[in-house]
């Protein structure tokens, strides 16, 4: 009897120190972004690290997407916007000694591209999920690049379905760019054309080079042909798949 209640309690205790440790590991598995991160933010407290916080529109006719040239790169892009912080998040702001990129040509008041010191890091991207005192919307860019430029009709805005299908953060990497490390951070909607606006933005994309559809392979490729030259599609257009 003794030696079976032994057994027993090894083979309990074997399988409840398995089912910990296989435990353990999923969960470092699943959270290693973020533990990534953590340290950073204890290894590099006082390194600066770039954040840029966006969202992205996937507009599909067809089978191909629809992509838009950059204002300030000389490349096709998704259509989509920077956040932007609200006045609330001012005392936020001076806590977590955040620095604007005021200096940079792609920065407009109270975008959410930002430098943060490392110990901060986790505080930041806390609060940017808490979604407070920040733009949590995104129809303005889309108005702006979509309905202002005369492609979709003004009436028939408001007939569109925006839809939202994932959150992309790019983990920390080193931006040759910008020359630190940095975190983007993309929301990606889809938004759902009525034939309407789909016939509007086949007619406006045959004349006008602004906008164009292209295959997913072209955007894998990072570029695509028009005519006889060759045009960069932006990395972060694969995030549309």
């Amino acid at each position: 009897m003794g030696v079976m209640l032994d057994y027993i309690r090894e083979n309990i205790f074997s399988s409840v120190f398995s089912f910990l440790i296989g435990s353990f590991l999923t969960w470092i598995w699943v959270n290693r972004g973020k533990l990534k991160i953590l340290g950073h933010s204890i290894v590099h407290m006082k390194s600066d690290y770039r954040i840029s916080a966006a969202y992205l529109f996937k507009i599909k006719v067809d089978s191909k997407y629809l992509l838009i040239k950059g204002n300030r790169i000389d490349q096709y892009q998704p259509i989509g916007g920077v956040y932007k912080y609200n006045e609330s998040f001012r005392d936020t702001y001076n806590k977590l000694q955040i620095r604007c990129e005021s200096n940079g040509s792609f920065y407009e008041k109270n975008d959410l591209r930002v430098y943060v010191k490392g110990k901060y890091l986790t505080k930041f991207l806390t609060w940017y999920g808490s979604m407070r005192n920040r733009e949590i919307t995104v129809h303005r860019e889309f108005f702006e690049e979509m309905v202002q430029t005369g492609i979709i009709d003004k009436d028939d805005f408001f007939n569109l379905d925006f839809e939202f299908i994932r959150k992309i953060n790019s983990g920390i990497h080193y931006s040759v760019h910008f020359k630190c490390d940095e975190i983007l951070l993309f929301d990606i909607y889809e938004v759902f054309l009525t034939q309407k606006s789909l016939e509007s933005v086949k007619q406006v994309a045959d004349k006008n080079k602004n906008i164009i559809l292209v295959e997913y392979d072209d955007i894998e490729r990072e570029c695509t042909e028009i005519g006889d030259k060759s045009y960069k599609i932006s990395e972060n257009s694969k995030y549309l798949r």
